[in-house]
């Protein structure tokens, strides 16, 4: 009871102090999970489908706000609400709705990619080019890195020492195993794939904007440098040298884009 009346404290008080800008955003996932609900064909219009996208391209925009489970919306929303709270009022409601646009995108197009490249190794097995899969989730662990960025040591409840305990710097560890675990236990074709491949890219995709491209005003450097943003610090200690060289390639690729260079390579010898 202490927990629930808590979480659903932190809710309201998310709620209220919300701009227009998150609350409307929340209005399109709950509109698009009433598509879901109402119309039969709902589905092959919005959600992702690796064979049909060149056909549908506009799925690569509308299949990151469509929801098909109404649990999964209920999470968004929550999520949305309280991450939003907080994030805007720092970057302001510009930067933010950058984010989610662009992260949705780069989101859709890599696990797009990725069922192509699944069906491929799988020596053509059909599931992964029609499989039917889209939500918000790639956004919200997107921004939950964000989260833990700018605010890491803020704690999530207000009320209770124990609950307290409980910061922003948890939340995409937490919620990128519970996903992963939420896959692996659906099992047979019906692992969701398609929705933990949101989650991954969406993770990734907001860590290299972050890291190497986003703008902090006139004159001032873009991205952030510091040793605990690099990519292995956002693991467990144990992990983190193993980490630091297996993305060492993607580091060279996202550094070539990026309008500054970071010298990667020490700052995760450092982070481990």
């Amino acid at each position: 009871m202490y927990v629930a009346r808590s979480v659903r404290t932190e809710l309201t008080t998310s709620y209220a102090s919300s701009s227009k800008g998150t609350k409307r955003l929340c209005a399109v996932l709950a509109s698009a999970y009433a598509a879901h609900a109402l119309f039969a064909n709902a589905d092959s219009l919005f959600a992702l489908q690796a064979y049909a996208v060149m056909t549908h391209p506009w799925v690569l925009v509308t299949s990151g706000y469509y929801e098909m489970t109404f649990a999964a919306l209920c999470f968004d929303v929550c999520g949305l609400l309280y991450i939003g709270k907080s994030l805007e009022p720092i970057w302001g409601a510009t930067e933010l709705l950058r984010f989610v646009v662009g992260i949705n995108i780069a989101v859709a197009t890599m696990s797009w990619i990725s069922m192509f490249l699944l069906y491929v190794i799988s020596a053509g097995d059909e599931f992964y080019l029609f499989a039917k899969f889209g939500g918000f989730h790639g956004v919200l662990a997107a921004l939950l890195l964000a989260l833990r960025q700018v605010l890491p040591e803020e704690p999530v409840f207000a009320e209770g020492a124990l609950l307290r305990a409980l910061r922003n710097k948890h939340l995409i560890g937490a919620y990128l195993t519970f996903t992963a675990v939420y896959a692996f236990m659906s099992g047979g074709r019906h692992h969701h794939v398609g929705l933990y491949l949101f989650d991954i890219w969406g993770a990734y995709a907001a860590w290299v904007y972050l890291r190497y491209f986003q703008p902090h005003g006139a004159g001032m450097p873009r991205g952030d440098a510091s040793a605990d943003f690099a990519f292995a610090a956002l693991f467990p200690p144990q992990a983190r040298p193993v980490i630091a060289r297996v993305s060492a390639p993607l580091h060279a690729v996202a550094t070539k884009f990026a309008s500054r260079s970071v010298v990667q390579a020490p700052l995760d010898v450092e982070a481990a």
